[in-house]
């Protein structure tokens, strides 16, 4: 009777009395959580299925899909995951936690646009409840957008106060602060922040994890350590740096960092060698560890061991590489990329040994082919290559060391056989880089010339001239990819000319209106003190396509000579265009902006602004910074990942937030 009862066992149990109660709500969750624990997640998605079904209640409908959102996680399924904490966010419209769940996969993903995304829903949740603990968590994925303001009229520092005023021992707040306090160079408030959270986490049992941030006690008491250092009070830096070398959750690196640089700032090279040679083989192992240890041994006069560091022949033992990341908390492993898990190398631990297998053995031909072993480096990624045929960088490593190597026509043979035989190689545009090197200095002119036009479609559009002016929309069936804004301004007496596409005369109009009438209140010159040209132009010609080739490939009929080619989207492109002109903000980059502009300054989504992107991109067309109208993001499902994959997302509801982010930004 004492006997331990099998998870299986348990499952099985449960099922023959759900044929006895098949109506038993709390049965099937049961049997649907004793299924996880066995591993069973096909049972237990059919087990929280029926609960939900017995009771539609929003309760056990937000259970099933949290629970369904947590199995395809843990099994790698990323979208599906996503998707789960999605639908529960919308059964559960109040509390946080959907979100939190959803936010975190994103994060860890790295699909920061999403994450913007993400950032205007918790604030549309916020207007309906003022939830302390969704404050916190808008305040925490502002921090881990790496953003300043939660909005133009509240900055993160006071979003952070705002919540410590309802929950003054707030661990994620208080840590926050303290990381606030930081980039202000206000080391004491900073450091009484850190000591707060130690203060008030007294069993080190505090860990935060929404946004892949990883924040602990544990890392609190190294921050409060950097602190010491970066004033300078050794002791007190030296004391707290070797008491985070035993946590386990931020690993040995930070701290020995640590340790190590304040040694050399106080020329105590002999020192920090001890302490680097008194480590472990897995420890130097690391490439910053290896760095440090050269820069020790060059102060210690010791040049020769320092300059074998780099030789083959002193070179990394591949199995160490594999080894280190064992002593490595989780997130040193992630920066170090020790490891480059794949969701389904997370379900298989032969793979996360080839993975790590790779990389270690990537690293010693590298370092092989930097010694200028070419031979050898060929050799190495040649073997690499065979283990891992699918591999790119491995290819290219081979082909550039047999060229090097005076092997220029097998180096073309390697490249060459790697684009006919996988698909998406002929999509990395490194490869062709290369390939389309070796034909130039082959002299194989007629090769050199056709990879030159695949390197030409394969390269985002990178032209000077869309640095100087704003790039917005054309009319979907204008048969053009988008319309160019470029604007001077010269000292006059408020009059304005437009040039070029010369069917945009009214939203001009209602941008050059409302600018004279907001300028005080935006904090702009008077406009009447100028006078503006402003030039819209098509910007086909820069993509290296004639106007029938978009036609073509867009769809729709190009317009006669008369247009229109000009929607109303061109409006917040023409006031920034304007603006920019008066106060000569820069245009940084590619810069694309769409949106209504109406008189009062608020800026609206058309229908087709959504499509005349996806269209834009589909064009060649690439952007460095994007700025729409807030009440696009209703339409951002219709749109590919990559549309909204740029450097600088900004969406605002009205124009003074546009201006304001412009001129911020340039």
């Amino acid at each position: 009777m004492n006997k331990k009862i099998s998870a299986r066992n348990y499952v099985d149990k449960l099922l023959e009395r759900a044929q006895r109660e098949p109506n038993n709500v709390e049965l099937h969750i049961n049997i649907g959580e004793a299924c996880l624990r066995d591993g069973d997640t096909d049972g237990a998605f059919k087990a929280f299925n029926r609960a939900a079904e017995l009771d539609p209640s929003s309760y056990f409908r937000s259970l099933v899909q949290e629970w369904s959102g947590y199995i395809y996680k843990k099994a790698g399924r990323v979208t599906e995951a996503i998707t789960a904490y999605t639908q529960w966010a919308q059964i559960d419209r109040l509390s946080p936690e959907p979100l939190d769940r959803w936010g975190s996969i994103l994060a860890s993903e790295n699909m920061w646009v999403d994450l913007l995304l993400l950032h205007s829903t918790y604030k549309k949740r916020l207007e309906q409840t003022d939830d302390p603990q969704l404050r916190t968590s808008l305040a925490l994925l502002t921090f881990a957008l790496g953003q300043e303001a939660v909005d133009e009229e509240t900055s993160l520092l006071e979003l952070a106060s705002s919540v410590l005023e309802v929950e003054y021992d707030s661990l994620p707040m208080r840590y926050l602060m303290g990381l606030l306090y930081m980039r202000l160079n206000h080391w004491e408030s900073a450091d009484s922040e850190f000591k707060k959270v130690l203060e008030l986490d007294t069993e080190k049992t505090w860990r935060e994890r929404r946004f892949d941030l990883d924040w602990s006690s544990d890392s609190a008491l190294l921050m409060r350590g950097r602190i010491a250092h970066i004033q300078q009070r050794y002791d007190q830096a030296f004391e707290i740096c070797y008491a985070c070398l035993k946590s386990e959750i931020i690993g040995p690196l930070a701290p020995l960092e640590e340790i190590i640089s304040m040694l050399m700032e106080q020329g105590a090279y002999h020192q920090a060698l001890d302490i680097l040679e008194s480590t472990s083989d897995t420890v130097r192992a690391i490439p910053l560890m290896r760095r440090l240890y050269s820069r020790c041994l060059l102060g210690a006069g010791r040049i020769e061991e320092a300059s074998k560091i780099y030789e083959k022949g002193d070179a990394l033992d591949p199995s160490l590489v594999a080894l280190a990341k064992q002593a490595l908390s989780p997130q040193e492993q992630e920066a170090l990329s020790l490891e480059s898990e794949t969701p389904q190398a997370a379900e298989s631990g032969e793979s996360t040994s080839q993975d790590a297998d790779l990389a270690s053995n990537l690293l010693e031909a590298e370092l092989t082919y930097d010694s200028g072993d070419f031979s050898q480096a060929a050799e190495l990624y040649a073997n690499l290559l065979t283990k891992y045929p699918t591999n790119d960088k491995v290819a290219l490593g081979l082909a550039k060391a047999q060229a090097d190597g005076g092997h220029l026509e097998l180096a073309i043979a390697t490249l060459e056989s790697q684009l006919e035989r996988l698909p998406q190689s002929a999509r990395d545009l490194e490869l062709w880089k290369a390939l389309s090197n070796f034909y130039q200095s082959n002299g194989d002119t007629l090769k050199y010339r056709l990879s030159r036009i695949q390197i030409q479609s394969l390269s985002p559009v990178e032209d000077d001239s869309l640095n100087f002016e704003i790039i917005t929309p054309a009319i979907p069936d204008s048969g053009l990819a988008a319309v160019g804004i470029s604007a001077r301004a010269v000292s006059g007496s408020g009059n304005i000319v437009a040039t070029g596409i010369d069917d945009a005369k009214a939203t001009i109009d209602i941008a050059w209106t409302y600018l004279r009438a907001e300028a005080k209140n935006l904090g702009l010159p008077d406009p009447s003190a100028y006078d503006f040209h402003i030039h819209l132009r098509d910007v086909s010609g820069d993509l290296l396509r004639t106007s029938r080739e978009y036609q073509r490939e867009l769809g729709g009929s190009l317009a006669g000579p008369d247009g229109p080619y000009c929607s109303e989207d061109i409006g917040l492109g023409v006031l920034l265009a304007l603006v920019g002109a008066m106060t000569d903000s820069l245009n940084l980059g590619p810069s694309v902006v769409g949106g209504r502009l109406d008189l009062q300054g608020r800026i609206y989504s058309s229908p087709t602004l959504a499509l005349s992107l996806q269209r834009m991109y589909n064009s060649g067309l690439r952007w460095k910074r994007l700025v729409l109208p807030r009440t696009i993001t209703t339409d951002t499902e219709r749109l590919p990942q990559s549309v909204w994959s740029t450097p600088d997302l900004i969406l605002c509801s009205n124009a003074k937030q546009a201006i304001r982010a412009w001129r911020i930004d340039s």
